[in-house]
């Protein structure tokens, strides 16, 4: 199986007019110590990327960053549209209930909602190829979440295009995560309505405004 990891949203804003740019776009680097840059940086095609290319303007010549000395990139579209996507490492939540905090690496995301915690999202592309050598591709979504406090995001939620999911585990793996509160990881471990797998954008939006409100 050929794998390739992309982020979601490049292959969908990162096109049209804006290629005339070279896949340069207005963005600013916010650098692990508390340094921004304004400039035109490339967009990031590949999740585990370890470099970042950028211009502080079209006119000089590109320079590169490693990603490990990049907090969040946010980029500006002509549409006034911005994304945002932090460099942070990632956690299998399923080994932390084990009480194992091992980090498996570290991954640009794109930032779905900041808030007390923070809902990540990328997308995997997949092409396979069957008995008769026709290809065909398929995609594997994965969300993550970090509270403020926390070293890594924790892997809530993968789904897939083909149907091949891991959604049931989100009943047993978001209940503990979002154990500090109590009314929404028991309405995730019962599957009410509005908490299931689906709904995982709405719950970490419920979960931040309880969160804010106690603040």
């Amino acid at each position: 199986m050929k794998k390739i990891l992309v982020l979601s949203i490049i292959a969908i804003l990162f096109c049209g007019s804006m290629q005339a740019q070279k896949n340069f776009y207005p963005a600013i680097i916010y650098q692990t110590d508390g340094k921004e840059i304004e400039c035109l940086a490339k967009a990031i095609k590949v999740i585990g990327e370890k470099e970042v290319t950028y211009k502080l303007n079209k006119d000089n010549k590109p320079l590169k960053m490693k990603s490990i000395n990049i907090k969040t990139i946010r980029y500006v579209l002509e549409n006034d549209t911005e994304i945002e996507y932090d460099y942070c490492p990632i956690i299998n939540i399923a080994n932390v209930t084990k009480g194992s905090q091992k980090i498996r690496g570290t991954i640009w995301l794109e930032v779905k909602q900041r808030g007390p915690a923070t809902l990540y999202h990328t997308e995997e592309t997949y092409r396979k190829k069957d008995r008769s050598g026709t290809y065909s591709t398929y995609k594997v979504h994965n969300y993550y979440c970090k509270r403020e406090s926390e070293e890594a995001a924790s892997n809530l939620l993968t789904s897939s295009s083909r149907g091949i999911a891991i959604a049931n585990n989100f009943h047993k793996i978001a209940p503990e995560y979002f154990a500090d509160s109590p009314s929404i990881s028991e309405n995730i471990r019962n599957k009410e309505k509005g908490y299931k797998a689906e709904d995982i954008v709405a719950i970490v939006r419920e979960y931040n405004a309880e969160k804010l409100a106690q603040q």
